[in-house]
């Protein structure tokens, strides 16, 4: 009756779910536990489209502006505002969704790669994610 949720930066082929716990930790059902992806700048096109596939949804930090939608293959993916509150389970923010944070502390300075630039304008215009991992599709 206990829902767990966790945020990662490894795509799911990178990790062992059997060092959890114990061993047999495959055969049991781990519907209670949620994982929110945690995108940054080495992050691929082909593991955005893995995890919205397994319908997780992917946290992705802002510096200043939360856009409302998110150009991602071609289609635009609603953005819950993850800054609302830090609960993230799939009957509050749906699935397959981005999460968007605003950058805080010394993440405003980051140039890293890992916040991303997005200016609000008046038009309503979305944040055009397919143009940034253009040839990260490994």
């Amino acid at each position: 009756n206990i829902e767990f949720y966790d945020y990662t930066k490894y795509p799911s082929f990178l990790r062992d779910y059997s060092n959890l716990v114990d061993r047999n930790l495959k055969s049991r059902d781990m519907t209670n536990y949620h994982l929110t992806y945690s995108f940054n700048e080495k992050t691929s096109k082909m593991e955005v489209y893995d995890q919205f596939k397994a319908g997780r949804n992917i946290a992705i930090v802002f510096r200043s502006h939360i856009p409302q939608e998110i150009m991602f293959n071609g289609d635009l993916v609603e953005v819950i505002d993850g800054d609302k509150h830090d609960l993230r389970l799939p009957h509050i923010d749906g699935t397959s969704k981005f999460v968007g944070l605003t950058a805080k502390g010394r993440a405003k300075t980051d140039y890293s790669g890992f916040v991303n630039d997005y200016t609000e304008t008046k038009d309503g215009s979305y944040y055009n994610l397919d143009s940034k991992l253009e040839g990260r599709n490994a």
